[in-house]
């Protein structure tokens, strides 16, 4: 039998695909071996499910799976254990009886499958952990998959009574297993986020949490190592497969950019499964893992609290868990954390002090796919007259108009709202960027040649405009000598301030020689300075 796909396929078709794996078996064998009770926190379609269900395998003794695996020769496969695997993933519902019904369901389900009997009116875990245990003579291995994924459907409802009550109901489902201890061989529970008012954290003190463990940092998601060695065939043609085809180590350093950047341990750094994997099958570098679901509800709390800056850059945080049960009242950087949106760039330990944890978007997919999302909440101007401004753009840009391509591009920035605009130049460059790619402009961003790296290239149809974007603080007010209302002393100050910054901008393209790498294109190429400050934008524009 041919090796596991570990890491693509799931147990139930493993048979039907003949393609490579990765094996997590060896940390998995760790895993097994050194916990009884785990929990362990992963953002959506990142191989949690997978994972559970390679751990179900283990234990059920299958060991003809793990034929030329890290795992084959140090597991004892004589051992069957009796496997609970609720998975909430497919107990979809709409109503608190439903969800129980549900839950019934895989209950009974898995009893008539061992062969066993359980309460027909309350069936619940420790029954069902008891019947098995005294069938076979084996304990228990119990795997929840998603435990948290019926909080998170009432959440998308926006219906508070219905939160409250699946709140309860985990509660009563959770609560038991704190007396299975003598049937238990192994208690593995997964989820987005760690919420304290399902009192599964607090009932179960021998309860793991190994999120943030290093042993384990890379159980899920793909290493470089890992993707390098495994996917060396799907890289080769990818890099074929692009037009024109593309040398392998930059095809590899694009891959990383789009999809790398999860951490967990703020050391190695992991790619995201599901969009690698997708990467491989169509050919084409999309935001796959961000289009799987829209992430609804957390810009409703962005709405609500009117914070965002901390996600247009790096932000501290002292912890990454939330003692809240409602993820409308978690501080925002944990509940993007936990959610996969925010990750640990680093971690700063201290000899006596608590740690912090230094987050950001983990890569070029999730930051663009995120902040283009929020851009079209707050800009309905570009989300229906997108057609009418790209035009208007272009047409700036064909004439040379500075003095107008600087009153459009202002009109961009008056459309972000106050509570999410951050005062540095990574966010102008960010937003401004995102903002003409969402109008379907060709822009390249941060473009490396050999003396430096161009903060942007914006192509047209036969003219080449390679930008630089340069940010400052507006003028304060009492450095006009004015009144607060004098509105041409204001506006003296502040284009005193842009037009140093234009300076500094066409000095540093001039210095850098940052058109010469596109001479040999067969297209006009002009200069591009582009100045912020505050709200203020002002462009000049140079042939060259």
């Amino acid at each position: 039998m041919k090796n596991l796909p570990l890491g693509i396929q799931t147990f139930s078709k493993l048979r039907e695909f003949d393609c490579l794996y990765v094996d997590k078996t060896e940390v998995i064998h760790s895993l097994i071996t050194k916990t009884a009770a785990v929990f362990l926190a992963r953002p959506r379609r990142f191989g949690k499910s997978l994972l559970v269900s390679t751990l179900a395998e283990i234990f059920k003794g299958n060991k003809q799976f793990f034929e030329g695996l890290a795992i084959y020769d140090k597991w004892d496969w004589s051992k069957k254990h009796p496997v609970i695997h609720i998975d909430w993933s497919v107990a979809s519902f709409s109503t608190i009886d439903e969800l129980k019904r549900r839950y019934k369901e895989i209950i009974f389900r898995i009893a008539r499958d061992y062969g066993v009997e359980v309460a027909p009116e309350n069936p619940s875990i420790y029954n069902l952990s008891e019947a098995l245990y005294q069938k076979y003579n084996e304990r228990v291995a119990v795997l929840i998959d998603e435990y948290d994924k019926p909080l998170h459907e009432a959440i998308i409802a926006d219906d508070k009574n219905l939160f409250g009550q699946v709140k309860q109901f985990l509660h009563e489902v959770y609560t038991p297993l704190k007396f299975c201890d003598p049937y238990l061989k192994f208690l593995f529970l997964t989820g987005i986020a760690k919420y304290a008012g399902v009192s599964i954290f607090s009932t179960l003190n021998n309860l793991t949490d190994i999120s943030f463990d290093e042993r384990f940092s890379t159980i899920c998601g793909y290493t470089q190592e890992e993707l390098e060695s495994n996917f060396k065939e799907y890289i080769d043609a990818l890099s074929l497969a692009q037009y024109p085809p593309q040398p392998r180590e930059r095809v590899l350093a694009a891959i990383k950019r789009w999809y790398n950047g999860y951490s967990w341990d703020g050391k190695i750094s992991l790619y995201n499964p599901l969009s690698t994997l997708r990467l491989f099958d169509f050919k084409k570098f999309e935001n796959y893992w961000f289009t799987t679901a829209t992430p609804s509800f957390l810009i409703k709390i962005i709405e609500k609290k009117k914070r965002l800056g901390f996600v247009l850059g790096e932000t501290v945080v002292a912890s990454l868990v939330s003692t809240m049960d409602d993820p409308s009242e978690m501080a925002e950087e944990t509940l993007f954390f936990q959610t996969g949106y925010l990750t640990i760039k680093k971690i700063h330990r201290s000899f006596d002090e608590e740690d912090s944890f230094v987050l950001d978007f983990p890569n070029r997919e999730v930051r663009e796919s995120f902040t283009r999302s929020l851009l079209v909440k707050y800009g309905q101007y570009a989300e229906n007259k997108s057609g009418f401004l790209r035009e208007k753009l272009e047409k700036q840009l064909f004439a040379g108009d500075s003095v107008a391509l600087s009153e459009t591009l202002s009109g961009v920035f008056a459309w972000i709202p106050y509570q999410i605009i951050v005062e540095n130049e990574h966010y102008y460059h960010s937003i401004l960027l995102l903002w003409l790619r969402l109008l379907g402009f060709n822009i390249t961003a941060e473009v490396s040649t050999n003396l430096g790296r161009i903060d942007a290239v914006w192509e047209l149809t036969d003219q080449i405009f390679v930008a630089e974007i340069k940010y400052g603080k507006p003028a304060p007010i009492e450095e006009t000598s004015q009144v607060e209302d004098d509105v041409p002393s204001k506006k003296k100050s502040s284009d005193k301030v842009l037009n140093k910054l234009l300076g500094a901008a066409f000095a540093q393209i001039e210095e850098k020689r940052y058109p010469e790498r596109y001479k040999t294109e067969n297209k006009k190429i002009k200069a591009l300075a582009i100045a912020c400050s505050g709200r203020e934008v002002k462009c000049e524009l140079k042939d060259i």
